[in-house]
Parts: C-alpha cells; sequence; structure tokens
C-alpha cells in the first residue's frame, strides 16, 4: 500500500512546477523591500520570505512584535488578534516553541514560517482543504483527514455562509473518517503531521525548501477543491441513476 508520504510525493512530483507557476497572492507594501525586477508573484513572495526571515533574525523583541504584526495581518489577512496574542506568538517563535493546540495556526505558522523558514510552513484554511481535496480526487490508498480551520474562500469552505468544499458533508472530518475509514488526526497533533508530510516529501523530491509544497496546496486549493466536489456530485449523480 502506497503511505501518505509516497502519495504526496508521487503526486507534487509531477503537479509542483505547474501549480507554482499559477501562484498568486498580493504583497502589500512594506519599507525596505523591493520585489526581483520582473519577478512573477511567486519569486516575489520567496524573496518577501526570505527579507522578513532576515529581519527577524536581526531584530529585537520589539521591533520582532512589528514584524509578526505585518506578517500576519498585512500580508496574511488575519487581523482579528489582539496584540496580547500576537506577543505570545512572537515569545513562543523565539523560543522556537509551538503553541499546544491548532487553534491560532493561520496565525502562528505564518510567523514561525517566517522566524525558523528551515523548519516551520503555513498551515492555513486554503492547505487544510486542498491536503483532504488532493487525496480524495486521486484515490490515496492510505488516506488522512487534516483537520479544517475556519475560512472565508467560499470554493474552499466559508464558515460564515455555509459554502465550499469543507462545508458540506462529504469533505467533513467525521464523514472522511467515520464513512470512507480514513485515518483522522487530533486536533492538537494536525499541525506537527502536516510538518511531518511537507518535510519528508521535501525531502523525497530533493527539494531546497520545504515553502514550495505549502506555496502549491495554498495556490491550488481552489482547482482540487472544485475536482473534489465535482467528483462527489458525479458519484451521487450515477448512484441516483442506477437506483
Amino acid at each position: 500500500m502506497v503511505t501518505l508520504i509516497e502519495f504526496f510525493t508521487d503526486f507534487l512530483r509531477e503537479k509542483l512546477e505547474t501549480g507554482l507557476a499559477k501562484y498568486e497572492w498580493k504583497i502589500p507594501h512594506l519599507d525596505g523591500f523591493f520585489a526581483p525586477e520582473g519577478a512573477t508573484l511567486y519569486d516575489a513572495n520567496v524573496a518577501l520570505k526570505h527579507h522578513l526571515s532576515a529581519k527577524w533574525k536581526a531584530a529585537g523583541e520589539k521591533e520582532r512584535v512589528a514584524i509578526a504584526n505585518w506578517v500576519i495581518a498585512q500580508w496574511g489577512g488575519v487581523r482579528g488578534n489582539k496584540q496580547d496574542r500576537i506577543k505570545k506568538y512572537v515569545e513562543l517563535a523565539q523560543g522556537d516553541t509551538l503553541p499546544p493546540s491548532l487553534y491560532g495556526v493561520a496565525s502562528y505558522s505564518k510567523l514561525f514560517a517566517i522566524a525558523h523558514m528551515d523548519k516551520y510552513v503555513i498551515y492555513d484554511a486554503r492547505v487544510a482543504a486542498c491536503l483532504n481535496a488532493i487525496q480524495y480526487v486521486n484515490g490515496c490508498q492510505a488516506p488522512v483527514a487534516f483537520n479544517y480551520i475556519p475560512g472565508r474562500n467560499n470554493v474552499v469552505g466559508n464558515v460564515t455562509n455555509k459554502e465550499g468544499f469543507t462545508q458540506q458533508e462529504s469533505f467533513k472530518v467525521r464523514t472522511l473518517a467515520k464513512e470512507r475509514g480514513w485515518q483522522r488526526i487530533k486536533r492538537a497533533d494536525t499541525y506537527s503531521k502536516y510538518l511531518e508530510l511537507v518535510h519528508a516529501v521535501s525531502k523525497n523530491l530533493d527539494r531546497g525548501n520545504i515553502y514550495d509544497i505549502e506555496m502549491y496546496l495554498f495556490s491550488m486549493a481552489e482547482t482540487h477543491c472544485k475536482e473534489a466536489m465535482a467528483l462527489s456530485k458525479s458519484k451521487k449523480t450515477s448512484f441516483v441513476v442506477s437506483l
């Protein structure tokens, strides 16, 4: 049986470069940062990661709080954090100690991915959904149901209006586990399981970095979630017709 690591290694060996070519995430203004001339949005965001990581390493605690605010709220688009929480994330990142739960991972993983680029990558709503959608569409033999986190994307999953992939009953973690036999992860272990997967796949692909895998999952989330929803719909339609 093909393991989860082998499955994603094979899948990304074929898809990674084309997916990264489609990467889109606009960068807000940041004093002192200039994207390379003619850079794609992928190239610009990679350059930004390295720029921020260098700034973090050279900064004192006060400046690191400012970097964390910019990374999480401006670049990352997560604006609901209070300053006490941001400061706590900075304190933990300085000590290379992850928070004990999945709560806030869309915020703290952004900071840890800058503070320790070789060790951490971002886990957000798009990444979580994309991991499950890829497994569903491509028939992973040893599937693992990664836990979702709240999102606002109408394709990937909008927790407010209940639209999108993560909001459909077919793709809820409990359904994947109980009805399809997917392995379920404890919520508190989700990020560490994801990191384990990314590091192993990156090593198998002989990549010089780990962030390309996360950037692919982010970039292609809508595409793979649409594929999964279309496949699920076609299966339901076939079942009704066969009756």
